[in-house]
């Protein structure tokens, strides 16, 4: 299914879906040889045009740059009509004319919507990761709603919580509701907090004892809301009412430890396996067989998710399940002895010794996960990047663009970029008022408002608290501060000469200085650190030099990006033609130098991407390049100049430019000039042949 799929996303003519919608596009710029277009998005009131379509070698892609959504011909169509992910291939398969394909994916979900939950996710491929139907998620939240709001009424908790010593206090924060007949539900949330099923636990002496409201749907592990990906412990737990106790003790005492209340012994830790990556798993299953089968297959899964250590709880003394020992014990003797047993648990030995040793059991079968960016193919997230330029090239105001596209979800020197928790800029050579100007002017240069950006800045030379200090002895503080706010950061540090106060041509002072970094990246932040590029030597060029200290900055950063200012002598006054050059890129293809125009006037700073000069040093012909597109464009049909000045902007021409491309063009009898009637603007077509 998955071939026929990307035979789907490769014919379908997403661009003639969006004219369906009366979508007016507009031919843009090549993107490595390939189409593009640019119009006004249909999916809300687009005064400016923010939707570009871009052809990939694998078919068409789409982005909507005010927030929209992005992605392939599969997410037009679910956005489009709103309908699942599953429907939304099969109509993409219908639409490439692979009709038995989609027979197969609506006989797959039919089957899927009979079959129990686990059974649904063995067979399902492209559906996996479906979204519940709108109308049935509906109905579910309804039905939580309205138990919820019954158990709120309440002042003392009603006989399946009491049985077990529950709290309704814990109740409410697990978001569990009572219906009218003393049936428990138990909503399961995936890793975002989008609601999946709903289990509800039956009433004492009815059967089954557990089932899902929905069937068909994802059988999601309940998870405790003190769970995020800062938590630096879990604990896996096989039942949900367990995971319930647990967490009811865990609160109780304040313990940092998020929990999973497993729905089963035969259950994977697969959909939940991110939040288990660098933190300390602690597993408990009932002590029978099948337990012991599952506490082997879960602390495997937790190894090859990345846990720092796999660890065993001890059997219960003379109970089974951990909310029986709550409700004979109590929350506070129950809280004594599950955290002590959290601290003092020996660790599973096999587990134990290949995380000490930072060994992994590769599951060979898996794909390996995806390389993230905050920038695709040039920063990448949760490591230390480096930005390098000589003084005055403006890196720094670059490194604002950067800060005003990630938080704008905006793309960067025409690279995708992916939106992180916060922008946080630390600025050890300038001050706030040079930062905020260059900020606003590329807020202003993508049109994006400037009251809605929230970039947090700090003046580390001029701040009374940080004085100026060595970034190195605030880390600490800070990586404390980013995990209290939460999610993950992109932290522009600007320079790395003055923040780390260090003599970079020490080895051992560099490796002190990116080991106190990488502790910002080991809490999942990014960092972009500006550097500086030492002046050139003797017998040296340019392409030659690497950051001051390259050898171990290079070494321990992911990747290495070098700025100059290649500007040709006749180029206009508030205009600069800069060479990007990646040094080193670990997780992707290193790229070739590309040429960025700068444009700054009073309001405004764009970036558009520009030829670079040649190797002679001769600066790029524009006329010659602009000749072509205009004649290119003429083939349509008559022209004025106005509408052409459109196409000389998108090749970084200026008017006057445009005026002499379109003389010599006359002169060359290639067009020629005409007027509908006196009076009438002076149109441009191409000239009768012969």
């Amino acid at each position: 299914m998955s071939d026929a799929l990307a035979r789907a996303k490769d014919v379908v003519d997403l661009p003639a879906l969006f004219r369906e919608l009366g979508v007016r596009l507009r031919k843009g710029s090549t993107h490595n040889g390939q189409p593009s277009y640019q119009g006004r998005c249909p999916f809300h009131d687009d005064r400016e045009p923010s939707l570009s379509l871009v052809r990939y070698p694998d078919g068409w892609g789409w982005k909507c740059h005010a927030g929209c959504g992005s992605g392939t011909v599969v997410d037009f169509i679910m956005l489009r009509d709103g309908i699942s992910r599953a429907e939304a291939v099969r109509r993409s398969l219908e639409l490439a004319g692979l009709d038995d394909d989609a027979k197969r994916v609506a006989t797959r979900m039919r089957i899927g919507s009979e079959k129990p939950a686990r059974a649904r996710q063995e067979t399902q491929e492209e559906t996996s990761a479906e979204t519940p139907d709108p109308e049935k998620l509906e109905r579910l939240l309804g039905r939580l709603d309205e138990a919820r709001r019954a158990l709120a009424g309440l002042e003392e908790p009603p006989e399946i919580l009491a049985r077990y010593g529950l709290s309704l206090d814990v109740a409410h924060r697990a978001q569990l509701g009572l219906e009218e007949d003393g049936g428990l539900l138990i909503p399961l949330f995936d890793v975002w907090g989008r609601l999946q099923n709903i289990k509800r636990r039956q009433p004492e002496g009815k059967r089954p004892r557990y089932h899902y409201l929905s069937r068909g749907l994802a059988a999601w592990p309940w998870h405790s809301p003190n769970l995020q990906t800062s938590s630096p412990a879990v604990f896996v737990i096989e039942g949900e009412l367990n995971g319930v106790a647990a967490y009811q003790a865990i609160l109780h005492r304040r313990e940092r430890v998020g929990v999973l209340g497993m729905p089963g012994a035969e259950s994977s830790l697969q959909p939940v396996a991110d939040l288990l990556t660098g933190k300390d798993v602690y597993i408990y299953a009932d002590d029978d067989t099948p337990g012991e089968r599952a506490r082997e297959r879960w602390a495997a899964e937790a190894v090859r998710a990345g846990a720092t250590s796999v660890r065993q709880m001890p059997t219960l003394p003379g109970v089974k399940d951990y909310a029986e020992m709550l409700a004979q014990l109590g929350t506070e003797r129950f809280a004594d002895y599950l955290v002590e047993n959290l601290h003092d648990v020996d660790p599973d030995p096999v587990a134990e010794q290949m995380a000490t040793l930072g060994i992994q059991v590769l599951d060979l079968t898996a794909e390996p996960s995806p390389v993230r960016w905050v920038v695709e193919g040039m920063f990448q997230r949760g490591k230390v990047n480096l930005l390098a330029a000589y003084g005055g090239v403006g890196k720094s105001a670059l490194a604002a663009h950067l800060a005003v596209t990630v938080q704008a979800r905006y793309d960067f020197l025409e690279r995708r970029t992916t939106p992180v928790h916060g922008v946080l800029i630390i600025d050890y050579e300038d001050d706030p008022d040079a930062f905020l100007r260059w900020a606003k002017r590329s807020a202003r240069g993508i049109r994006y408002p400037v009251d809605q950006l929230e970039l947090h800045y700090v003046s580390a030379q001029n701040d009374p608290i940080w004085k100026g200090r060595p970034f190195g002895e605030v880390i600490d503080d800070l990586v404390a501060l980013l995990e209290r706010k939460g999610g993950d950061w992109l932290v522009i540090l600007d320079t790395f000469e003055s923040a780390m106060q260090v003599d970079s041509i020490k080895a051992v002072d560099v490796l002190a200085a990116m080991a106190a970094l990488k502790k910002l990246t080991n809490a999942g932040h990014t960092v972009v650190a500006l550097d500086h590029l030492p002046k050139l030597g003797k017998g040296q060029q340019k392409g030659d030099l690497m950051p001051i200290g390259s050898v171990q900055k290079t070494n321990q950063a992911r990747s290495v990006i070098l700025l100059d200012d290649v500007t040709p002598e006749d180029y206009p006054e508030d205009t600069n033609l800069l060479k990007v050059r990646a040094v080193k890129i670990n997780a992707a293809r290193r790229w070739d130098p590309f040429g960025v125009e700068r444009r700054v006037t009073r309001d405004t700073v764009t970036y558009d991407l520009a030829p670079l000069p040649d190797p002679t040093g001769r600066p790029p012909d524009k006329r010659l390049s602009l000749r072509e597109a205009i004649l290119e464009e003429l083939r349509g049909g008559p022209m004025t100049k106005t509408q052409l000045l459109g196409v000389a902007e998108e090749l970084g021409a200026s008017e006057r430019t445009l005026k002499r491309a379109l003389s010599e063009l006359v002169e060359a009898g290639a067009i020629v000039r005409k007027r509908a009637y006196v009076g009438a603007p002076t149109e441009y077509e191409l000239a009768p042949p012969g």
